[in-house]
C-alpha cells in the first residue's frame, strides 16, 4: 500500500463531501492511499455529524480519521492538523467539493514511486462543468521556484508533498488561504518539485464559497492584500512583469479593504 494519506479539510460542505470522501476510499480500496483524514473547520450546517453517521465503519477501522475544530480557523490551519494527524510519507490535499478521477491512484503511485527525490509533485485537474483541462496543456517536468513565483503553476493543481517537508514548512495560519505562498517558501527552500502531466482530480468551481471566487476575494481583500505583501519578500527573483502585477495588486486590494469592506 502506497504511504499517503489524503487530507481534505472542509467547512460546510455536508451536501457535497460525500462525492470527495467516497472517490477517496476507492484510492484506500485499490492501495493507493492508506487512510483518509478529514478536518471539519467547525462546520454549523451539521457537516461534521453528517460524516462521522455515514462512515461510521471506515472511522472505527481508522481508514477514515475525522477531526473537528472548535472555531473556525481557516483551511490551512485545518490542513496543517491533517498532515500532523497522518503517519504516512506523502500527503494529498483533496478540497472537499472536488473528487479524485478514476485514473487517479495509478498516475500518482507511478510519479511518486519513480521520481522520489522530488518532494512536492502538482497534479493536473479537470473542470467538471466544461469537462476540459484546467490551465494550458504542458509537459511533465521539474518545475521551480522562480517559475511558480513568475508564472504560476498552470491552474488549479492537486499538490502531493512529502510529510516531513510539510512539518517544516506548514501553511500560514494568518492566512486563511493563499497555499501557494507556502509552496513558494518550499522551493526557494532547495524541495525539488514536479509538474505532473496525469489529470488526477475533478475540479468544482461552482460554489460561491470557495475561496478563489469573485465573492469570497472581496470579503478577504485583507487577507488578499497580506498575501501579496507576502509574494514582496521575493520580489528580487520576481520578473518585471511580476513586480508591476504584485505592486497592481497591493494597490487593488488595499482600496477594497479601504473603501469597500
Amino acid at each position: 500500500m502506497l504511504s499517503l494519506s489524503i487530507v481534505t479539510p472542509t467547512y460546510n460542505r455536508k451536501k457535497v463531501i460525500s462525492r470527495s470522501i467516497d472517490s477517496s476510499i476507492e484510492l484506500v480500496e485499490k492501495g493507493f492511499a492508506k487512510n483518509i483524514i478529514i478536518v471539519d473547520d467547525a462546520s454549523t450546517d451539521g457537516t461534521f455529524n453528517f460524516i462521522s453517521n455515514k462512515y461510521e465503519k471506515l472511522i472505527n477501522t481508522q481508514v477514515l480519521l475525522i477531526f473537528r475544530l472548535d472555531e473556525n480557523s481557516g483551511v490551512n490551519k485545518a490542513k496543517n492538523i491533517g498532515v500532523k494527524m497522518s503517519q504516512c510519507e506523502w500527503i494529498a490535499f483533496m478540497d472537499s467539493d472536488d473528487y479524485f478521477l478514476p485514473e487517479a491512484g495509478p498516475s500518482i503511485a507511478k510519479e511518486l514511486k519513480s521520481k522520489n527525490n522530488y518532494g512536492v509533485f502538482f497534479f493536473r485537474c479537470l473542470n467538471i462543468k466544461t469537462g476540459c483541462l484546467i490551465g494550458e496543456r504542458c509537459d511533465a517536468n521539474i518545475i521551480t521556484f522562480k517559475q511558480v513565483l513568475n508564472d504560476g503553476i498552470p491552474g488549479e493543481c492537486l499538490p502531493v508533498i512529502k510529510k516531513k517537508i510539510m512539518l517544516k514548512f506548514p501553511y500560514n495560519e494568518v492566512l486563511k488561504g493563499c497555499e501557494g505562498i507556502t509552496h513558494l517558501k518550499i522551493l526557494k527552500n532547495g524541495v525539488l518539485a514536479f509538474l505532473s502531466n496525469k489529470i488526477v482530480r475533478g475540479y468544482d468551481d461552482s460554489g460561491e464559497d470557495r475561496l478563489c471566487s469573485k465573492q469570497s476575494i472581496m470579503k478577504r481583500s485583507k487577507e488578499m492584500l497580506q498575501c501579496n505583501i507576502f509574494h514582496l519578500r521575493y520580489i528580487a527573483y520576481a520578473s518585471p512583469r511580476k513586480v508591476i502585477g504584485i505592486i497592481a495588486r497591493i494597490v487593488y486590494y488595499s482600496y477594497l479593504f479601504i473603501f469597500r469592506r
